[in-house]
């Protein structure tokens, strides 16, 4: 009983194998057969774009229009208008008590 359980599944395995080989040969022979129908070349791996820029690249473009430099550079309002003002008030606008 146990021999023919054996030799059973060695007769799968071996089943198993040609069919596998078999599968080989048939892709193999697709693979030559569409080589030498169509010409077939394989296409080399596309490299990455990797892009370069010089200055000529940057030349066309307009430089941007000059800022107008102010007569009197600084604040407009001193620091000590604005505390002054600020006082007057009695608020700085900001709720600074924490509240939980």
């Amino acid at each position: 009983m146990e021999d023919d359980d054996e030799e059973n599944e060695e007769e799968k395995m071996e089943k198993f194998f040609a069919l596998i080989k078999s599968t080989r040969e048939l892709r193999e022979r697709m693979v030559a057969g569409k080589e030498k129908a169509a010409g077939y070349k394989p296409q080399p791996a596309a490299e990455p774009w990797n892009p370069t820029f010089r200055l000529e690249d940057f030349v066309d473009v307009p430089p941007p229009p000059p800022m107008e430099i102010a007569a009197e550079t600084g604040p407009s309002t001193t620091v000590r208008e604005k505390q002054e003002s600020d006082e007057g008030n009695g608020n700085n606008g900001l709720d600074l008590n924490l509240s939980l």
